[in-house]
Order: structure tokens, then sequence, then C-alpha cells
């Protein structure tokens, strides 16, 4: 038997990002059977991407720290369930 039928988890909606120093804040609806979360995060627009496991504990925010404050940052969140 596959979980879920083998489907890929639903896009989880960002809704928000507070930032003060080098710490971010990211706010996002949680999503149904979501095993955790995968936070990337760039400089700008360019450069590469670097990654943040989020466990389901931290569901609906997560506070990404180690971050340049001088720079902007771009980000994207994708949803780990049982098929990943």
């Amino acid at each position: 038997i596959t979980p879920d039928g083998g489907q890929k988890p639903a896009v989880p909606v960002m809704e928000g990002v507070i930032r003060q120093g080098s710490e971010a804040v990211l706010c996002f609806q949680p999503v149904s059977k979501a095993t955790g979360y995968v936070l990337e995060y760039r400089p700008g627009n360019a450069g590469a991407w670097q990654t943040a496991l989020i466990p389901t504990a931290q569901i609906g925010r997560f506070i990404l720290t180690g971050l340049d404050p001088k720079q902007p940052y771009e980000y994207r969140l994708a949803t780990r369930n049982v098929n990943n």
C-alpha cells in the first residue's frame, strides 16, 4: 500500500516574512498530512540556494537565523510527506 496514493503533497502558502537583523520569521499556512517542510533561501535573487529543514513541530512559522542583515533574501518553501 502506498501512503496517500503516492501523491505529492500540496504546496504551502507563504503568508509573510518578518526580518529583524540577522533573523527572519517565516509565516506559512500548514499543509494537511505534511511531515515537514523544506525552506530554500538565498541573498538577493542570485547565488546558490541554501536549505533548511522544518519539522512539523514548527507548523505555521519558522525562525531562520544567521542571515546577513544588510542583504535582502529570496525564499521558497516546499512540503514533505511520507512520499517526499
